[in-house]
């Protein structure tokens, strides 16, 4: 779920449908457990912890973010801040190391976290830093994956740089983290102590949670949905590049920003109102019909990712995303409106 505003009526419903489908809904509550429980990796951490052994180095899955910050700068409310949120979230001091050949989410016991203090000369070079920061691989299994920085430009204007891997945070988590980043600066530094919520289940505790919640039997039958789902439809698509897929992924790549006309926009969400669609079903139909253009294929497979969060988890920090598999049925070569109603 994306919406942090669902109701519990929205999550019933949906409950409902699951259990018409034959899909099991998730209503078991997450318990805290018992200290010194082994904790394991969720599903999400797994893949990314498998992506990371086989190509060691990658920085593929680096997460810097950065934030300027102007006026006057209390360093040490800042690092009392940072020492307060590594606490509360355990995925902040996390690591991921194999115990007895059986890999393992490690949460070490909470430390005061120091900021690494760095200085530019100019802007240039702080970008300069900041670049190779952000490129600078994690050790899963031996450093804690949160590296706070702080560059220095002058006495009243600094560059707060957030390292993370993806293995720990989401884009939620991150809006978690500076809205209780932020909070807790400001109580700091009014010498008073942050009225944050308190924390009622930890990442480690959902990650136990989900390994018993969809183990054995219900494990089994959410596979053969999928199997069903996606049959005959699971080969790449092929795409007719100039170069040769290389064996090994490189990640390299670019992105490119479009903004749409607002005459075409209004048009976009007048087509999808009166198709009861969302214009987000709008775009990935026409997504979909180029890629099946190029590709001459009748069924299109499309990854989107998924915040993966409900009402219980949508105060955890940690990686709880998810890539969902919107499939495309061009059979009998549908119109755009009859492709959005499939």
């Amino acid at each position: 779920m994306s919406d942090t505003h669902g109701s519990n009526d929205e999550f019933d419903v949906l409950s409902h449908l699951l259990d018409t489908m034959g899909v099991e809904g998730s209503s078991s509550q997450i318990a805290r457990r018992a200290e010194g429980a082994p904790v394991p990796m969720s599903y999400s951490q797994e893949l990314l912890w498998l992506l990371d052994r086989a190509t060691p180095g990658m920085i593929a899955y680096n997460l810097p973010l950065v934030r300027r910050l102007r006026g006057k700068l209390d360093v040490d409310a800042l690092e009392r801040a940072l020492t307060l949120l590594a606490t509360r979230h355990e995925s902040l001091r996390a690591r991921f190391a194999e115990v007895d050949g059986t890999p393992r989410l490690v949460i070490d016991a909470p430390a005061p976290v120091t900021l690494r203090r760095l200085t530019a000369s100019d802007e240039a070079d702080a970008q300069r830093i900041a670049r190779e920061r952000g490129r600078t691989p994690f050790d899963l299994a031996h450093e804690h994956l949160f590296r706070p920085s702080l560059i220095a430009l002058a006495n009243d204007d600094n560059i707060l740089l957030l390292e993370s891997h993806h293995i720990v945070l989401d884009g939620w988590s991150l809006a978690i983290v500076f809205r209780e980043l932020s909070a807790a600066y400001d109580a700091f530094r009014a010498g008073k102590e942050p009225a944050l919520s308190p924390i009622t289940a930890g990442f480690g505790d959902f990650a136990i949670w989900q390994r018993e919640h969809l183990g054995g039997e219900r494990m089994a039958t959410l596979v053969e949905f999928w199997r069903e789902q996606l049959a005959g439809a699971t080969e790449p698509l092929g795409l007719p590049t100039d170069f040769a897929r290389t064996s090994v992924p490189t990640f390299a790549g670019g992105s490119e920003v479009l903004v749409l006309p607002e005459a075409l926009t209004r048009d976009l969400q007048a087509f999808a109102k009166r198709n009861e669609a969302t214009p987000y079903m709008v775009l990935l139909a026409a997504y979909a019909t180029v890629l099946s253009r190029y590709t001459g294929r009748e069924n299109v497979l499309i990854g989107s990712g998924s915040a993966g969060r409900t009402l219980e988890t949508e105060t955890i920090v940690g990686y709880l995303n998810n890539t969902l598999v919107q499939r495309a049925n061009f059979a009998g070569d549908p119109t755009l409106t009859e492709l959005v109603g499939r």
